[in-house]
């Protein structure tokens, strides 16, 4: 009996929390495809009109360009330095626990507090802010994330594999081309792509150190003037796009579980 109750409050918690999360994305998308010129009820006809108005428009495609560079600038430099941080992992070492909440700081330190101190630190230097001096709050920000998969993702039999090829006469480049990369690789890669995902909706950590702006400054922008719905369109098409990436990194991360198995 106390089971079935459990059950039913889980199905509850779950129906209130999908219907929270789901539905300003679901009436987004519907309302993206209204012919009117307004963001509220009714809907008179389904039209393309407010996709077209924001491919349209050069600053907000502009801006868009420059978030991708820089969430793939982000993605590359925190894949380099995440790969071999969680793979460091494999052997247990001196102050392991302390680095990694060393590194996971900074998920937990709030993205407003940290553009703010990495503002004052750029002044300080007198770094002229640009597009790139967003790069390393960014990368903090997607750093951790990136270790975590990759440590997750890490086989107990690794070192056990490692030494067993190297018995059979592999060097050291190809035990960790052919046997660590492969056991590895669906985890950095979806790291990677959690790192890019990040990066290119940021707002918070880039408001005081990014100009010009990304996509997320641009809206934010837009929105303090007056709102419209070809900022419903834009978010909509955004939103697929990450929601598309979301699952190719929960795809990757399951296949670097199934590789890993169970110690016995």
């Amino acid at each position: 009996m106390a089971r079935d109750y459990l059950k039913i409050g889980l199905a509850v918690v779950t129906i209130v929390v999908a219907t929270l999360v789901y539905s300003p994305i679901v009436s987004m998308i519907v309302f993206s495809f209204n012919s009117a010129d307004r963001m509220v009820p009714p809907i008179e006809g389904l039209s393309l009109r407010w996709y077209e108005k924001w491919l349209s428009s050069p600053e907000i495609v502009n801006s868009l360009t420059r978030s991708l560079e820089l969430a793939i600038a982000t993605a590359a430099v925190a894949m380099a330095l995440f790969a071999p941080a969680g793979l460091a992992y494999k052997r247990p070492f001196r102050g392991a626990e302390a680095i990694f909440y060393l590194i996971i700081l900074g998920i937990i330190v709030p993205g407003v507090t940290y553009g703010l101190g990495a503002i004052f630190f750029y002044r300080q230097l007198g770094v002229p802010i640009s597009l790139w001096t967003g790069l390393p709050v960014h990368v903090v920000w997607a750093l951790p994330w990136g270790m975590i998969l990759v440590r997750a993702g890490i086989d107990p039999m690794l070192i056990e594999y490692e030494e067993a090829a190297k018995t059979l006469g592999a060097t050291s480049f190809k035990v960790f081309r052919r046997v660590t990369l492969p056991l590895i690789a669906p985890a950095i890669m979806a790291g990677a792509l959690f790192a890019f995902t990040l990066s290119i909706g940021e707002l918070f950590r880039s408001v005081f150190i990014v100009n010009p702006d990304t996509l997320p400054l641009r809206v934010f922008g837009i929105v303090q003037i007056r709102a419209t719905p070809a900022l419903l369109a834009l978010g909509s098409t955004m939103t697929i796009f990450s929601l598309g990436l979301l699952v190719v990194v929960g795809l990757l991360a399951r296949k670097s579980l199934r590789l890993t198995p169970a110690p016995s």
